[in-house]
């Protein structure tokens, strides 16, 4: 089985991490709009939906591809590594799912940024409900925090 690694758009990733990136990670700990400029600049670079298919507005790389992306992302900041991974992992599981009209909706602005997502997991709790689902037309409203 051959590994295929994508090496111009890791070396394009570098670049602008190195430029970017890296004079700013300890700021982006603690400060959220740097935090937010510099993923909208891997969004400029339209690396925000890697494992996304080509037809549906990502790279559709390989998984080594996305897993050397992380660890190169991973080097810089961990602030910075750890929020694209959450868009990136909601977009993954968006282009896997069956909604045709929410994946025509969103994926095709994901992987420039103009659509930022993210993923939520939460833990039944005896105390009061921190987050709610209501149905609506269309969907759920989402009401609550997620912690």
């Amino acid at each position: 089985m051959k590994i295929v690694i994508d090496r111009h758009l890791l070396d394009t990733v570098k670049s602008y991490l190195i430029s970017a990136v890296a004079p700013l990670a300890i700021c982006m700990d603690s400060n959220p709009h740097t935090l937010l400029e510099a993923l909208m600049g891997l969004g400029e670079l339209g690396v925000l939906a890697l494992r996304v298919p080509e037809d549906w507005g990502g790279r559709g790389v390989s998984e080594e591809t996305s897993c050397a992306f992380q660890e190169l992302i991973a080097r810089y900041s961990g602030a910075l590594a750890f929020l694209q991974t959450q868009h990136q992992s909601a977009a993954v599981m968006l282009a896997q799912s069956s909604n045709i009209s929410l994946k025509q909706k969103y994926l095709p602005h994901m992987g420039n940024g103009q659509v930022l997502v993210g993923v939520g997991f939460s833990h039944l709790r005896r105390q009061d409900i921190s987050l709610s689902a209501v149905p609506t037309t269309g969907g759920y409203q989402l009401d609550g925090v997620v912690p």
